[in-house]
């Protein structure tokens, strides 16, 4: 499936080889090891703040999506797909969606075999942030609704396979601790200095 999907890229023109750069959709990608960004998880969960990868992944997600639907005309399922084909092209792990309910807003996705729980090794707590950034994008643009996804099992935690929940923005109970970790930078100082960041940035935005 993923070579099949390689090869109509490269038939239609849509991904690039070029010394010093690779192009993928009109999108400038990289190939990093899956290390470096377990490494950053976990400096940024030695500070309370693992939520901010998966906050950046959110809205860089999202970013790419909506950019992505707009250029090719996708609807919304076509574009459920190539978020689905895109985790498995991009070596996150193979992913499987168990529910998809539009009216209802929720969805339940798997991913097998996770290669940033097999670089991570173990933990006491759902690791996945990345990928549950990029499956909240992908979620908020197929339901047209600001999506939250939260990680419910995790290989690193012992069990079988990693296991994701969406559902709209405040629909989960953030009393809950692990729930409130996953989608909220618990550290004060860096929450504060990133909601400054936005209020200038909106600010600017409005002039």
């Amino acid at each position: 499936m993923m070579f099949d999907i390689v090869k109509k890229l490269m038939f239609a023109r849509e991904i690039d080889f070029e010394e010093g750069s690779i192009n993928l959709l009109g999108h400038p990608i990289v190939m990093c090891p899956v290390v470096t960004f377990v490494e950053i998880r976990k400096m940024l969960e030695t500070v309370d703040a693992t939520a901010l990868l998966y906050q950046a992944s959110k809205t860089s997600g999202i970013d790419y999506m909506k950019s992505i639907g707009k250029k090719f005309g996708m609807k919304e399922q076509d574009l459920l797909k190539w978020g689905v084909n895109t985790i498995s092209l991009a070596g996150w792990g193979k992913t499987k969606i168990l529910k998809l309910d539009p009216e209802e807003k929720i969805s339940i996705t798997v991913l097998e075999d996770s290669s940033f729980v097999r670089c991570y090794g173990k933990s006491r707590e759902p690791v996945d942030d990345i990928f549950r950034g990029y499956a909240a994008a992908t979620a908020s643009i197929c339901f047209k609704t600001d999506m939250d996804v939260i990680e419910v099992k995790c290989k690193a935690m012992g069990d079988r396979v990693c296991e994701i929940v969406a559902k709209p923005f405040g629909s989960f109970d953030m009393k809950d601790p692990s729930v409130r970790k996953q989608l909220e930078i618990q550290n004060k100082s860096i929450a504060k200095m990133l909601e400054n960041k936005q209020a200038i940035s909106s600010s600017k935005e409005r002039q």
